[in-house]
């Protein structure tokens, strides 16, 4: 029952829940929580309901401005909202034998912002009688190491109003593993994101851990909480099935043409289409997942090295290959949407 929280920067791209549904599957998430989101809405609904998580909360983004969603698997995770506003959603988990509290956290850029954000998490952790976790982008940094680059005074970015938060309600940082920041903008980096705790959580979930993965398409990175210390295959042949994916490749219609426009007859023609279209997936258009799955790789090999330093060429290859992703993300929401109606 792992939880993941990422500063997204936009919700609203077509290929963004297929991108979330592969994080769920691939780190086995049961509490999704995504800041900044710049939808509200219908907008914000229809993107929810394609996400594999059953149950959502959600604080609508101002216009194009903020937005914090908190989305769970009801099988794993049991939990009361007890309080909300534009910068946090407060939980009581309900799961096991002890409860406890987490405070979901996007506190806004804005220094002179985030003094009522600190004010109010203060009040809670007065009433809180368990175990309390707080996690998400916190827009602060407890210690100067925890910048690279820039020259901004850390009074004036408001770290210390941060620190003596943190210091009052005597809370721990948990950690992390991964890369040593989560947030880049040009030549500079900062750990922004992070989960914090009181010491009581800290003896409930002895194995949790934070993984910072590798940043996706925002300039944050995603931050995993794992609490404690498979492949689908398919069998038998299958029968053809025209794929609208297809469609979307710059090349088919012309294939096609030039693959019908033969002289055999009509169940002859149709035949020979089939088989050629066969190969041409195989050849061209290629196996949407495995070619997802490349790209992904190669961006997470560029993202580690541009931790480093900024690389102009890199940061162009990254672009490109964003586009490439966006693309195959569309492609595969035609796949499911089409085999979805297939099973109706």
């Amino acid at each position: 029952m792992n939880l993941l929280t990422w500063n997204c920067r936009g919700a609203g791209s077509r290929g963004f829940s297929s991108l979330m549904n592969d994080l769920i599957k691939e780190y086995n998430i049961g509490m999704l929580c995504l800041m900044e989101t710049h939808i509200s809405g219908e907008k914000a609904l229809r993107v929810i309901n394609r996400i594999s998580l059953d149950k959502s909360f959600l604080v609508h983004a101002n216009g194009q401005a903020g937005g914090l969603w908190c989305l769970w698997d009801s099988r794993q995770w049991h939990l009361d909202i007890l309080e909300n506003n534009s910068q946090f959603i407060h939980l009581k988990i309900l799961n096991g034998e002890k409860p406890w509290y987490c405070t979901l956290v996007y506190a806004s850029p804005q220094p002179q912002g985030r003094i009522s954000l600190w004010n109010d998490l203060s009040r809670i952790g007065n009433l809180i009688d368990g175990p309390w976790n707080l996690i998400g982008d916190f827009n602060a940094v407890l210690r100067p190491y925890e910048r690279s680059g820039g020259s901004v005074s850390a009074s004036l970015r408001g770290d210390t109003a941060f620190r003596e938060f943190v210091n009052k309600c005597q809370l721990l940082d948990i950690g992390y593993n991964g890369a040593p920041f989560t947030w880049r903008r040009g030549p500079v980096f900062e750990r922004l994101d992070r989960s914090l705790a009181s010491f009581d959580w800290r003896i409930l979930f002895p194995e949790a851990s934070l993984t910072h993965l590798n940043p996706l398409k925002s300039d944050h990175a995603p931050i995993l909480v794992k609490f404690s210390s498979g492949c689908y295959v398919r069998s038998g042949r299958r029968p053809f099935r025209f794929e609208a994916a297809w469609l979307t490749h710059d090349s088919f219609s012309a294939f096609l043409k030039k693959q019908w426009n033969t002289h055999y007859n009509w169940s002859l023609r149709i035949d020979h289409t089939k088989g050629a279209l066969k190969e041409w997936n195989k050849a061209t258009f290629g196996n949407i997942f495995h070619a997802k799955h490349r790209l992904l790789r190669r961006l997470n090999g560029i993202a580690r090295e541009l931790l480093k330093g900024p690389n102009h060429y890199l940061e162009r290859l990254q672009a490109e290959l964003w586009t490439s992703l966006d693309r195959i993300l569309v492609q595969e929401e035609i796949f499911w949407l089409q085999k979805s109606r297939c099973k109706m």
